[in-house]
């Protein structure tokens, strides 16, 4: 579940990041809390003899692999907590226009936070 990895809330401590990582904390909780219960009742139905553990690690490792591709094909977006990205001090100027026949846009296509 990607709401409960979702904790990259560094930087600035303002409110809003406040109410972000108090968000944050409260959907980890509920992922663990989640968590805890299905493996406990994982755990009792294959001691009561009611789930097969080898076809219940099959199915699961299943919809593990599926679950990977379909990251694997979506669009993942990180946030990043710049305020304000014309006013950062110290970056190179690159004049892009120029390179563009050489390096086909390359860094253009890097991953990077939004």
């Amino acid at each position: 579940m990607d709401e409960c990895n979702n904790s990259n809330y560094s930087g600035s401590s303002g409110p809003a990041t406040l109410i972000r990582l108090e968000n944050a904390n409260i959907v980890r909780s509920s992922c663990f809390v989640g968590w805890v219960e299905a493996r406990n009742l994982t755990i009792k139905l294959i001691a009561n003899g009611q789930l097969d553990l080898k076809s219940f690690e099959e199915r699961r490792l299943r919809i593990q692999q599926k679950e990977e591709q379909r990251l694997q094909n979506s669009a993942i977006v990180y946030v990043d907590n710049t305020v304000d990205k014309y006013k950062l001090e110290g970056l190179p100027q690159i004049d892009c226009q120029s390179r563009i026949d050489l390096c086909k846009a390359r860094c253009c296509k890097f991953a990077f936070a939004l």
